[in-house]
């Protein structure tokens, strides 16, 4: 958790553990898109989408914010130790009794566990619909798709032991 502040920088409140998750070690007073996107896949288009948008939004009423809402990456993978890392993003505007928003706090999640897990419970899923549609095949015509198979590679196992002389084309 960290907030940014105007000037689009990181405020001197933030979790320590920011600087595990990026890698880095000075954090407070770095520029927020820096420290953010540097390692990410994002382009120079949205970085620079993301960074109107926090100008747009700080220091401005917080309709502004939720306007540029949309322009805040919710997801964003992330290269430290030039290892990807599946970050989940949330922004929230912090604003004055006035409305004006004065900084917006990031959360960030690293959920690269949850996507390793998600991915292998897809793989076990498909797997099993494979396992499914096997089982439904009637008993002859398994049988029959065996002995099949059988030819086959008997067929193959006789062309690979018998010497065969190839004549070459002179």
């Amino acid at each position: 958790v960290f907030s940014i502040v105007p000037g689009l920088v990181i405020h001197k409140d933030f979790s320590k553990s920011m600087k595990h998750l990026f890698c880095l070690d000075d954090i407070e007073g770095q520029p927020a898109i820096s420290v953010l996107f540097d390692q990410s896949e994002l382009s120079l288009d949205q970085k620079a989408q993301v960074q109107a948008a926090l100008v747009t939004s700080i220091g401005e009423d917080a309709i502004n914010f939720e306007l540029n809402r949309h322009c805040l990456p919710e997801r964003v993978v992330i290269q430290p130790r030039k290892v990807p890392h599946n970050f989940n993003l949330l922004w929230n505007p912090v604003c004055s009794e006035q409305g004006i928003v004065e900084k917006v706090l990031v959360t960030v999640h690293d959920s690269t566990r949850l996507q390793q897990l998600e991915d292998e419970a897809q793989f076990q899923k498909r797997e099993l619909v494979i396992v499914r549609q096997i089982l439904d095949v009637s008993p002859q015509r398994f049988h029959s798709f065996l002995r099949q198979t059988e030819q086959i590679l008997g067929q193959a196992q006789g062309l690979l032991a018998g010497p065969e002389k190839v004549s070459d084309p002179i």
